[in-house]
């Protein structure tokens, strides 16, 4: 079995306009719209070049005829998902996420293990997670998608939707991956983002430091790659030399320093993934030490007390 995609031109229109009238394709797919020749044209013929018009602004889209042994089979499209936003918020996902939609058109190849097959064999490109929304009554594509690795994170059901996403499984590097500047001069970089711990790689210029803080839930396991990283933890320093690593339970406050003459560059793992979680103590040097253990005994005593969205992440006083 070959699989091929071949980019959308216009002479697949005539194809689309069959497979998009089709009964097992219109059901789930631009129900509400009866094409034509021309609302086909008008509709894909930016498609070809590379676009679709959102609010007079070209946005991304790659469209792509499947083809199964030579034979045309069915239409697949991928774009940043960011670039035509759902009902609802993509809260807590990635920034590097794409989409897609997909359908087979020949009624003939249905039920035969060639979609997931497809899904498998499809280049998401660069994103991190792509992310898939069928109706919820639509079992046989949620089956689909999930045999091709997609997981549901969340159902909608104003819209009827599932949403599911699935890991773009390629080699992550920090030449390839989401990188972040911190405290002026530092940089990080976004090795894995997703699931239930997260992965982060960072780099310290000489005589550089964090800003001291703790993480009401999250433990963290610090890596030494390059270099020599000293850590506060809990009012005692360690140091890190390369290969090797120290554990941070939650609620320790805790501070990175580089006091060597080099860049320092180490792994931080996080579990669980819990965003929003860090406090930082914004206070002076001279009250360091013994108000930042007060103040995040007050944190915590508050945050067992409310369930509303902590209006600050940083105590200073």
């Amino acid at each position: 079995m070959k699989i091929e995609f071949k980019p959308l031109s216009e002479t697949h229109f005539i194809l689309l306009l069959k497979w998009l009238e089709a009964p097992h394709v219109k059901q789930w797919w631009d129900q509400n719209i009866n094409y034509n020749e021309k609302s086909i044209e008008e509709k894909y013929s930016s498609y070809v070049n590379g676009y679709k018009l959102k609010n007079g602004e070209k946005k991304a889209i790659s469209a792509f005829i499947i083809y199964l042994d030579d034979k045309p089979i069915g239409y697949i499209q991928l774009y940043n998902t960011y670039d035509f936003l759902r009902n609802k918020p993509l809260a807590n996902l990635s920034k590097s996420l794409g989409a897609i939609d997909f359908y087979i058109g020949e009624e003939e190849y249905l039920g035969k293990g060639i979609g997931s097959a497809i899904l498998r064999e499809f280049n998401y490109q660069n994103y991190d997670y792509i992310l898939v929304d069928p109706d919820k009554d639509n079992y046989a594509a949620i089956k689909t998608y999930e045999k091709a690795g997609f997981k549901k994170i969340e159902e909608q059901f104003d819209t009827n939707e599932v949403w599911m996403i699935k890991e773009n499984l390629k080699v992550v590097s920090t030449k390839n991956t989401q990188s972040y500047k911190w405290q002026e001069h530092c940089d990080g970089w976004w090795i894995k983002r997703i699931g239930k711990f997260t992965i982060i790689e960072e780099m310290m210029p000489p005589g550089t430091h964090e800003i001291k803080h703790f993480h009401s839930q999250v433990e963290q396991f610090f890596y030494c790659l390059e270099g020599e990283i000293h850590i506060e933890i809990d009012s005692k320093e360690y140091v890190l030399s390369k290969n090797e690593g120290i554990s941070i339970k939650a609620t320790i406050a805790h501070q990175v320093f580089n006091r060597s003459s080099q860049n320092v560059r180490f792994l931080v793992v996080s579990y669980p993934n819990a965003y929003e979680d860090r406090v930082n103590f914004l206070c002076s040097q001279r009250f360091r030490n013994e108000d930042s253990t007060k103040a995040k005994n007050l944190f915590l005593t508050l945050r067992q007390f409310s369930n509303q969205e902590l209006f600050s992440k940083s105590l200073a006083f």
